[in-house]
C-alpha cells in the first residue's frame, strides 16, 4: 500500500494491481498472504473448511471429525507447507506457505456379528457395514427341540455383537386327573419352556404326550 501523497488512477489498497499518481515522495509496500484450502472426503467434516488466507508461515490447527458410523483414516497434504503435520492424527498443525492444501479422508465402520448355537458352538462369523443387517446362517437341527429364533436383533448393526440361537423343548408332557373339567373344557399352557398349547379335555384320567 502506498504511503505519502498520491491518488489512485486505478485499483485501491486491496487490489493486486494498482496505478497511482504521486504528488510527493511515495513509498509502496505490497503485503502478501498464503492460501490454505482444507477439504473433507465423504463421511466427515473439517475445521477450518474451504479456502482461507494467512500470513506466510502461519501455523494453523486442522481438525477432522468423522460422521456417525465412520472413522478418520488420514490427511493428504499438497502445495508448499512447513512444520511437521501428522497424516494419521485427526488434529494436527500445519504452517501455511504457498497454495497449501489439506484433505481429510474417512471410511465407514465395519463390525463382526458372531452367530452361536445353544451350546456355544460358532455357527458363522459375518462382517457387516455400519447400519446394515447380517445374514443369518442355517440353524442346525437339535434333537427334541424346536428353533424359535435368535436372542438379539441384527437388522441394524452398529457394533460387534454375538447372537445365540434359541430353542424350546419340542415335547410337552401333561399328566393329571381331569375328571372335574367336564367335556370339551379348554386347557391352555404357556408356562416356562412349554409350548403354548390349547387342548380340549373330556372328563377322565389321562397321561399323554404331544
Amino acid at each position: 500500500f502506498p504511503s505519502g501523497s498520491c491518488s489512485y488512477t486505478s485499483g485501491n489498497a486491496t487490489s493486486t494491481s494498482i496505478t497511482i499518481k504521486p504528488t510527493s515522495n511515495v513509498t509502496v509496500q505490497g503485503n502478501f498472504q498464503a492460501g490454505l484450502n482444507v477439504t473433507a472426503g465423504s463421511g466427515g467434516s473439517v475445521s477450518p473448511s474451504g479456502k482461507s488466507y494467512y500470513d506466510y508461515n502461519t501455523s494453523v490447527t486442522l481438525t477432522a471429525t468423522p460422521s456417525t458410523g465412520y472413522h478418520f483414516t488420514g490427511w493428504t497434504f499438497g502445495g508448499t507447507y512447513g512444520g511437521s503435520p501428522s497424516t494419521s492424527s485427526a488434529s494436527t498443525s500445519i504452517k501455511v506457505q504457498n497454495n497449501t492444501t489439506a484433505k481429510a479422508s474417512f471410511a465407514i465402520n465395519t463390525y463382526t456379528v458372531t452367530f452361536k448355537n445353544w451350546d456355544g458352538t460358532v455357527l458363522a462369523t459375518k462382517t457387516v457395514v455400519y447400519g446394515f443387517s447380517a445374514s443369518a446362517p442355517t440353524v442346525p437341527s437339535r434333537s427334541g427341540y424346536e428353533f424359535t429364533g435368535w436372542d438379539k436383533d441384527f437388522s441394524n448393526v452398529t457394533g460387534n455383537i454375538t447372537v445365540t440361537a434359541r430353542y424350546i423343548d419340542a415335547k410337552v408332557y401333561l399328566c393329571g386327573d381331569f375328571n372335574n373339567w367336564g367335556v370339551n373344557t379348554v386347557l391352555t399352557s404357556t408356562s416356562g419352556n412349554i409350548v403354548s398349547t390349547i387342548l380340549r379335555i373330556e372328563a377322565g384320567s389321562y397321561k399323554f404326550k404331544i
